[in-house]
């Protein structure tokens, strides 16, 4: 038999229950056992996660990247103008690169010592990128604070001792080159070489005193707490991970248990109103038996 052409005791194809709040609290409160262990079991394992992971240790560094402030080079020419604000991201970005160099690890390792190798200090080691700032800061991790603590403020140290090595040695080379010219240029006139001359020396001069630009203007201290596992952070974040699978998981089976539970269903299922319903007592339910 059909009515209002659904086929009476099937329910219609399709036919969903309307996802209004007073549906979506019911299904909630029908599959609350589900929500519930699905909620717990997700905050629990990540709070056994995080209690099973090594505790670790951070501790930072802080570099300062200077221009050199000698106002006129050795030729006599005005420094370069103000730089603008694309050179300064670009220049920030290029000493993150020079300070995360695989040279100043390997050197790195060797002054720590220990059976420190340079790609396990590379992976102990984060260079952040300073932006709009002139300082990088250098964050060494690691299970204990102490060698956390040594592992940045040596990173930091043998950057400057490269980086500084480098640059005398590029001076070094112009002044080889230069004293070069001297010896083989006789013909020079007189003035020419006593200017020749007195640029070798003070290339000398600032080999001498080449820092490279950069200083250590923060040491790293010992932490007083562990950065990682975050406990409460990764317990929380599986408690909501949890709830959000345990609210699919409730309306899932919502849906694919086709019983009905009320007047209500009966309509949705059916496309018929409801014109009584007999409530359930002790009586009838005894007479059922």
């Amino acid at each position: 038999r059909e009515v209002n052409g659904v086929r009476d005791g099937s329910p219609t194809e399709g036919a969903g229950r309307g996802m209004t709040s007073g549906h979506i609290l019911s299904v909630m409160r029908r599959r609350a056992r589900i929500i519930l262990i699905c909620t717990f079991a997700a905050g629990l394992a990540a709070l056994a996660f995080s209690l099973l992971q090594e505790q670790k240790y951070e501790a930072s560094a802080s570099l300062l990247f200077r221009e050199p402030k000698f106002g006129l080079n050795i030729f006599g020419e005005q420094t370069a103008s103000a730089p603008t604000q694309a050179d300064q991201d670009r220049q920030a970005a290029t000493n993150a690169q020079l300070v995360n160099q695989d040279i100043v690890s390997a050197r790195t390792a060797k002054v720590m010592g220990k059976g420190f190798t340079a790609a396990e200090v590379k992976s102990q080691v984060q260079v952040s990128d300073g932006g709009d700032s002139d300082i990088i800061d250098v964050t060494a991790t690691d299970p204990d604070p102490e060698t956390a603590r040594n592992l940045a403020n040596v990173y930091a140290t043998q950057f400057i001792a490269y980086r500084a090595l480098t640059d005398r040695d590029q001076i070094l080379e112009s002044k080889r080159l230069l004293d070069r010219i001297l010896r083989l240029g006789d013909g020079a006139a007189v003035d020419q070489r006593s200017s020749l001359e007195n640029v070798s020396e003070q290339l000398g001069i600032l080999a001498g005193v080449q820092t490279g630009n950069v200083e250590l203007v923060q040491a790293a201290t010992v932490p007083t707490d562990y950065s990682t596992p975050k406990t409460g952070r990764n317990t929380i974040f599986g408690l909501l991970a949890g709830l959000v699978i345990g609210l699919l998981v409730a309306f899932l089976a919502e849906r694919l248990d086709r019983r009905l539970r009320s007047p209500d269903d009966i309509e949705d299922a059916f496309g018929v109103p409801v014109l009584g319903a007999i409530p359930e007592t002790e009586d009838i339910a005894a007479s059922n038996r």
